[in-house]
């Protein structure tokens, strides 16, 4: 059986001025401590995690239904007028 998670945390500094929370991401090299470790190792992992690099752009707002699927709801989009 496949499986997945989505592990989130507390707002970052890109993520805050638009949510409450952003995904946490796990280096490759913390992966086994992630899946193998004790829970001890695993918080210790998270509590050294630096500030992911991430960036944010516009988008359709058919990305709020679950009903609309595809590539275009990821690309960005201009709000120029």
């Amino acid at each position: 059986m496949r499986t997945f998670a989505l592990l989130t945390g507390g707002a970052g500094i890109v993520t805050g001025d638009i949510h409450d929370r952003q995904p946490v991401i796990l280096p490759a090299d913390c992966l086994g401590i992630w899946l193998e470790g004790t829970a001890d190792e695993a918080l210790k992992v998270l509590a050294d995690l630096p500030e992911p690099e991430l960036a944010y752009y516009p988008v359709t707002k058919a990305v709020g239904s679950v009903r609309n699927q595809g590539r275009k709801l990821v690309e960005p989009i201009s709000l120029s007028p």
